[in-house]
C-alpha cells in the first residue's frame, strides 16, 4: 500500500511543530529566569551591576531624605512604588509635592523617606523614563 504525502501539508505541519517547540522552550526559559530572580530577591542577593548602580547614584549627590520639595528620579521611583504597592496615585513627575507627601504618610506613616527605607522597600527597582 502506497501512501502519497502532500508536500505542502507536510511543510505546514513541520512549521507548526517547530513553532510549538519554540514556544515550549521560551516558556521553559522564562520560568527558569523567573525562579532565579525570585531566589535572588528572597535571599537579598543582588548582582554586582545593580549594587554598583545603586552605589553610584548615592555617591553623586544624595537626595535623601526624600521630603517636601525634593526632586529627581528617586522621587519618581517613590511615586511609582506608592502606586504599584499601595494603589496611591499622584503625578509621576519626580517632584515631592503635597499629594506625594500625603501618600507617603498613608503608606509609610512618616513624612519623609530615608535612604534605608528606600533600599529596604526596593524602590530603586521601579524604572522610570529617566533610568
Amino acid at each position: 500500500m502506497k501512501v502519497e504525502v502532500d508536500k505542502k501539508k507536510l511543510m505546514i505541519g513541520a512549521g507548526i511543530l517547530g513553532a510549538i517547540a519554540l514556544l515550549i522552550l521560551g516558556v521553559y526559559f522564562m520560568n527558569k529566569r523567573k525562579k532565579k530572580i525570585q531566589i535572588e530577591y528572597s535571599t537579598g542577593e543582588l548582582d554586582e551591576q545593580t549594587e554598583d548602580r545603586e552605589q553610584t547614584s548615592v555617591d553623586e549627590a544624595s537626595p535623601f531624605p526624600l521630603s517636601a520639595g525634593s526632586k529627581g528620579k528617586e522621587v519618581e521611583q517613590l511615586q511609582l512604588y506608592l502606586l504599584r504597592k499601595h494603589g496611591l496615585e499622584s503625578k509621576y513627575d519626580g517632584v515631592f509635592d503635597q499629594i506625594t507627601q500625603d501618600n507617603v504618610k498613608r503608606a509609610l506613616t512618616t513624612e519623609q523617606v530615608s535612604q534605608e527605607v528606600f533600599k529596604e522597600k526596593r524602590m530603586s527597582d521601579y524604572k522610570t523614563f529617566k533610568n
